[in-house]
């Protein structure tokens, strides 16, 4: 018998050939994809994660798929991912769409049937077993599927831009008890930002088209144009000037919006679009002036895939 370490080594020699998309692998001679996402969610997130990318939380037929998935698993640094195993009211395993399991590798001891809270499963990245776990722990988790599409790869709310693989955050206008309007500093930008997503910033912008992109997702109305006020600008990571500067999330300094006031201060900056007052442009904010807005920037879960492998 092949020791596992040793099947699963030489099944990760094939796994990124085939024609799925960057981020993903074929299983050879099968018309399958698997995307190991190691952004961890509940269950039902991944599931609905899986779903939005046109696959399913990962469904293992046979003993050649359970080896080349948990030949990934060292994308995860040791935690074990939630594969697409349900257990229903009536005690029957099931794959994450219904159906029959027609192949099952579970640990010595599994699935616990006794427990009231395990209802999922997790493959163990040392064995490539398969646990009985609950559904309410975060975890990473592996999609599958014939035609993934990473570009809706962006949590919901969120948008992407396919020129930098990037999903996009408008922290639009919110108010208290419905009357008093919330402004924001620009740190407080970047601490919400990061805690929608520990991955995330306030925005960068790297090139015209992006620019482009992010006037389209700030663009707003306001009602007199004669008295436009500051706070319809969003926040975005730029500190500096039109000569230099430099980015939240600490990219480089290589692009800033050609119209931008040549002023030698170095200031914070936001973007605004109101096409009813032909307003569209980076302005740079007084320290006691706030906008009420601002845009959050972080990797597709595609990207976040690559990076974690590193390519």
């Amino acid at each position: 018998m092949i020791p596992f370490r040793l099947l699963t080594l030489t099944l990760f020699v094939a796994v990124s050939a085939g024609s799925c998309p960057e981020g993903s692998y074929s299983i050879p001679n099968e018309n399958i994809c698997v995307f190991p996402m190691p952004d961890s969610q509940y269950y039902i997130d991944a599931v609905r994660r899986c779903l939005k990318i046109g696959g399913m939380t990962a469904k293992i037929a046979n003993v050649f798929e359970n080896g080349f998935i948990s030949s990934l698993l060292f994308t995860f640094n040791g935690t074990a991912p939630y594969i697409g195993i349900e257990r229903k009211s009536d005690n029957r395993w099931v794959y994450a769409d219904g159906s029959p399991l027609t192949y099952q590798n579970w640990a010595t001891g599994e699935p616990n049937l006794n427990s009231s809270t395990n209802f999922c499963a997790l493959m163990d990245p040392g064995t490539g077993k398969w646990v009985s776990t609950d559904c309410f722990s975060t975890r990473p988790y592996l999609c599958t599927g014939k035609d993934l599409d990473v570009s809706t790869d962006c949590l919901d709310g969120w948008s992407y831009f396919r020129g930098t693989d990037s999903c996009y955050y408008l922290w639009n206008f919110t108010y208290v008890n419905g009357n008093s309007q919330s402004y924001y500093t620009w740190d407080d930008g970047v601490r919400n930002c990061k805690e929608l997503s520990s991955s995330a910033n306030l925005a960068s912008i790297h090139s015209m088209a992006e620019n482009d992109f992010l006037y389209d997702l700030v663009q707003t109305y306001y009602p007199t144009c004669s008295t436009l006020a500051t706070d319809v600008g969003a926040w975005i990571g730029f500190t500096g000037n039109y000569k230099n500067g430099n980015w939240s999330d600490g990219s480089p300094f290589d692009f800033v919006d050609p119209n931008i006031q040549e002023i030698d201060d170095s200031y914070r900056w936001v973007i605004s679009n109101v096409p009813a007052c032909n307003y569209r442009r980076w302005s740079w904010m007084q320290e006691n002036r706030f906008p009420a807005r601002f845009i959050c920037e972080m990797p597709s879960n595609h990207r976040l895939g690559l990076e974690k492998v590193g390519k």
